[in-house]
């Protein structure tokens, strides 16, 4: 390789290097302004449908009862959006213990595999999933490593349409472990005006109002939160060489690799 080649090369990485920091810092400053985002949706949706009721636009009590079930459902949507904040919350200013231990990679991928092939089969989509080695063992709490790896794949699977979802597990460098999945680019950008995108509640449509999920910027922004408060971190890294779509990158959970004897003793017990 000459020195030209070997510029390119560097170039390229500084280039990626500081697109990830990038996206990565926006998940942190965003974030604020992401979860008023993520409240404000089912509550306008709350409004909007208490709205209708009250100003005496349902044609009938039938009507009107569906109504109030939506306007329930919409209210068990806040709740469960405020749960997941105030629980990563807790996490990341260390009130609530994580049970860091010794866990197999291999378990991991296996467990969200499990709990996601069906949902991937109903969409057409194959599951590509490469495990590690079965001594690769990191230190992480189980339920929210799959949590974290879950939310990721399953928001790539909810935004899909067809082809396959690639998932890869190994021991990477530096005493990481890593699982990474490839995944389109706006499956994280958004713009950080959020709370000005969001349009007003329309009292004229009276038909079914559709109970957002929560964004998938803001699914990556809680399992960067987790992984950041087991001691990894997510990236971003250009996607695998057989991926044909430019506009598709990987998502790297990085999580530290467990030594030797921690897993021996973990084992024993």
């Amino acid at each position: 390789m000459n020195e030209n080649e070997l510029l390119k090369n560097e170039l390229k990485k500084t280039q990626l290097a500081y697109q990830m920091a990038t996206q990565i810092n926006q998940f942190k400053t965003g974030f604020l302004a992401r979860s008023a985002h993520e409240l404000r949706r089912p509550l306008s949706n709350l409004i909007a449908l208490h709205q209708i009721i009250l100003s005496d636009l349902c044609e009938n009590p039938q009507e009107e009862r569906d109504f109030i079930d939506q306007a329930y459902q919409s209210a068990q949507k806040l709740l469960k959006i405020l749960d997941d904040l105030i629980a990563v919350s807790k996490i990341e200013y260390g009130n609530v213990s994580l049970d860091i231990r010794p866990i197999g990679l291999s378990q991991v991928v296996g467990e969200v595999r499990q709990l996601i092939y069906l949902q991937a089969e109903n969409r057409s989509l194959h599951l590509d999933i490469s495990l590690p080695q079965p001594d690769v063992y990191v230190m992480a709490d189980f339920q929210r490593l799959v949590q974290v790896l879950l939310s990721i794949v399953d928001t790539i699977v909810s935004n899909a349409r067809e082809g396959q979802i690639r998932i890869v597990a190994y021991s990477f460098a530096q005493g990481k472990g890593c699982i990474e999945v490839d995944c389109p680019v706006n499956i994280w950008q958004e713009s950080l005006d959020l709370l000005t995108t969001l349009p007003e509640p329309n009292l004229e449509a009276k038909s079914s109002l559709n109970l957002p999920e929560m964004s998938p910027a803001m699914r990556v922004q809680i399992a960067q939160t987790l992984l950041e408060a087991m001691g990894g971190s997510l990236q971003i890294a250009e996607a695998s060489s057989d991926v044909e779509n430019d506009n598709s990158k990987r998502l790297q959970c990085l999580i530290p690799l467990a030594p030797a004897e921690v897993v021996d003793r973990e084992l024993s017990l």
